[in-house]
């Protein structure tokens, strides 16, 4: 019995320390806890922030969306005005050409004009000549007739030279013409270059603005799809700061539950120290007894050994001289005897009792200690089982916020990538608006009396930028142009034809 006591105090001694140990990693694993907890909330927090940094992204999204839609637009627009100048500017093309074929028919036939005139000069100067010859070599008795003749070849003579002033007259005007004309087509030759490389200029700008457009395009795209991978990070980050701090309740509850068994485990520790105490001094008393009652048992035994001794002369057969043996023999009366037998049964009676109850109560404490031991060993595998999930979710928690930081670093460089790109894109749309190149229009303005005229007076406008190309004042200004070119233009059209009428009806 008491090296069972001395075994179960070693036992309760190591219970108490590994109670003590766990205790110890129930405070670790508890400061483990709240640790995991404050980073929890410190991820929630930044999960917070990236939430507004996202919104403000899609603002900004939101923005380059608006700025694309109206690029479109102006592109749109600018590629519908650069359509309607192409086709004025083919008409206006197309009526030149006529003109120009009109005016080389018209020069063509002031040239036979000129050749006719030519031939005819030629006939009057011969017609003169032979005038003269034929005055010398008349006689002088014709005189009247001569004279009469004279007379009417003076008028002829005099017809003659005024339609040959005239025929001058209408050459010049002709060649004055001519020079208009031709100063006319100088002039619609250079504003047609000037159209020409104006319409070159609006193809290269609608080209850059069809580049610029799907680069935006393009990085809107890519903006999209950058942000879809940063709406799913984020997603991926709340789903896992959810089961982060459900895995954190859950390891608090766990906590709490452990703190509770502890408490629990301490207590029935405490009960089974008090009944083990109970137990040690349950056995100390029964020891005791025992040791009476074995001291009582030895007295037993030597009154017992004392009886037989005394009751031997009476069963042995030699006859012993009784006066002899008086000193060895002690005479105990028969009731004696048997009172004495009883204590001895009684005392062997109660010591087995004794010893049976102290036996059953060793069991009990036995039995006690053996549960304690076990609700100790199923409260460290519960706390193992607490300290494993701790690190687990430390660990995920160290993921989370290793992730959290990578996406926090993703989301600088596609800010740093993306200002860069608005940058790049100002840039573009700073150097795609035209600088203000000024356009010269020469308009004509000539006399009929001059025989050169060359005097013309330009007027210099600035050329608008590609979204004001098409206003009504700008088209305003042009239609009056054209409109006073073909007003000066098509009048002495008209005079030559009804000079030349006047002069095939003289």
């Amino acid at each position: 019995v008491l090296a069972n006591l001395m075994l179960v105090k070693d036992e309760s001694g190591k219970v108490q320390e590994n109670y003590e140990t766990l205790l110890i990693e129930r405070d670790i694993s508890i400061g483990k806890a709240q640790l995991a907890v404050s980073m929890s909330e410190g991820a929630v927090r930044k999960v917070e922030e990236l939430t507004v940094e996202l919104n403000r992204l899609k603002v900004e999204l939101e923005l380059a969306h608006s700025t694309c839609h109206d690029a479109e637009k102006h592109s749109k627009d600018t590629s519908l005005a650069c359509d309607e100048d192409s086709l004025k500017w083919k008409s206006d093309l197309r009526q030149a050409e006529e003109e120009l074929n009109q005016l080389a028919k018209k020069i063509s036939s002031i040239e036979e004009l000129k050749s006719t005139l030519d031939t005819s000069t030629g006939l009057l100067l011969k017609l003169k000549n032979e005038l003269a010859g034929y005055v010398e070599a008349k006689p002088i008795d014709k005189e009247a007739q001569g004279n009469i003749t004279q007379r009417s070849l003076h008028n002829e003579v005099i017809l003659s030279t005024r339609e040959l002033e005239e025929c001058l007259m209408s050459v010049d005007k002709v060649r004055d013409e001519v020079c208009a004309l031709n100063v006319a087509a100088a002039s619609l030759k250079t504003e047609l270059i000037k159209e020409k490389t104006a319409l070159a200029t609006m193809k290269q700008m609608e080209a850059t603005s069809s580049i610029a457009a799907a680069s935006l395009r393009v990085e809107i795209q890519l903006a999209l799809r950058e942000l879809e991978a940063v709406q799913a990070k984020e997603k991926e980050s709340r789903n896992g700061m959810l089961g982060l701090q459900k895995i954190m309740e859950d390891t608090a509850k766990e906590a709490d539950e452990s703190k509770s068994i502890a408490r629990e485990a301490q207590e029935k520790l405490r009960k089974a120290k008090e009944d083990m105490d109970h137990a040690k001094s349950c056995l100390d008393t029964m020891e005791f007894r025992i040791q009476a009652v074995l001291k009582e048992m030895e007295a037993t035994k030597e009154s017992m050994r004392l009886a037989i001794d005394a009751l031997r002369p009476f069963d042995s057969e030699l006859p012993v001289d009784i006066e002899e043996q008086g000193s060895q023999i002690v005479t105990v009366d028969l009731d004696e005897y048997q009172s004495l037998i009883a204590k001895s049964s009684k005392a062997e009676e109660l010591v087995h009792e004794r010893t049976a109850s102290a036996i059953a109560q060793a069991k009990i404490a036995k039995e006690s200690e053996s549960r304690t031991l076990s609700t100790l060993s199923e409260t460290h595998k519960v706390l193992e089982q607490r300290k494993q999930a701790l690190v687990a979710a430390t660990e995920r928690a160290d993921r989370a916020t290793e992730g959290k930081l990578a996406m926090e670093q993703e989301l600088r460089k596609w800010r740093e990538e993306n200002e860069q790109r608005r940058k790049a894109g100002e840039a573009l749309k700073s150097q795609l608006n035209p600088s203000s190149t000024p356009v010269i229009i020469v308009e004509r303005s000539s006399d009929t009396k001059s025989t050169s005229k060359d005097d013309s007076y330009a007027s210099v406008h600035p050329l608008l930028d590609m979204s004001a190309r098409s206003t009504p004042n700008d088209s305003a200004l042009l239609s009056n142009k054209k409109k006073r070119k073909k007003l000066s233009f098509f009048p002495r059209i008209t005079m030559f034809f009804t000079r030349k009428k006047s002069r095939a009806a003289i």
